[in-house]
């Protein structure tokens, strides 16, 4: 059975916890605790904080890049030649910015719209038809850069939703991509 790859995207370190931009770290971290992966280690072939697992017969592996976001293909596309990951197995998480807080969904490819994450991905993959899963974060109001508003801080509502319920929704579409697959994940999730 193909291995699964999940890369979240955000920016390391401690002044960066919470923020907006490392939606896709906190991902990572939820699933991590729901399916008893081990502790995120470092390795330095790859910049990344990796840890690995098996969730419904499959082996699947959580990366977080330490690269900062701007260069998260240093860490991506490393470990995808490596692995030898399938494209059709390879799943970015990331921040979005056009969509509500709360919203997400599925997508296989496309442009990077401004993402210098994915578009770093992109770049060092040299293809783009690998799958994201898109996290709302909303946008900015009034006078508030795109910039700024991606390094702020989730407000404390939006952390406890994201403890309470979010993370579960997470964790179901998770779930469904290894044991369904990614066709019943999109028909399921991308409609909610």
């Amino acid at each position: 059975m193909s291995d699964f790859l999940f890369a979240g995207l955000g920016n390391p370190g401690f002044r960066y916890v919470n923020t907006r931009h490392n939606a896709g770290f906190m991902f990572l971290d939820f699933m991590s605790s729901f399916f008893n992966f081990s502790a995120f280690k470092y390795e330095t072939k790859f910049n990344a904080d990796i840890t690995k697992s098996v969730v419904a017969g499959h082996k699947v592996y959580l990366l977080k890049p330490d690269t900062y976001m701007n260069l998260s293909g240093k860490s991506v596309a490393p470990f995808v030649n490596y692995y030898d990951i399938p494209k059709e197995n390879i799943f970015i998480v990331h921040d979005e910015m056009d969509f509500d807080f709360g919203v997400f969904k599925i997508k296989k490819g496309g442009g990077a719209a401004g993402h210098n994450g994915i578009k770093s991905i992109q770049e060092m993959l040299g293809y783009n038809d690998f799958y994201r899963i898109r996290l709302g974060i909303g946008k900015p109001e009034g006078f508030i850069e795109g910039a700024d508003w991606v390094l702020g801080k989730f407000h404390d509502k939006e952390l406890a939703c994201m403890d309470k319920d979010l993370s579960l929704k997470w964790k179901e579409l998770f779930i469904t991509i290894i044991e369904k697959g990614i066709v019943p994940a999109m028909n399921s999730f991308n409609k909610k």
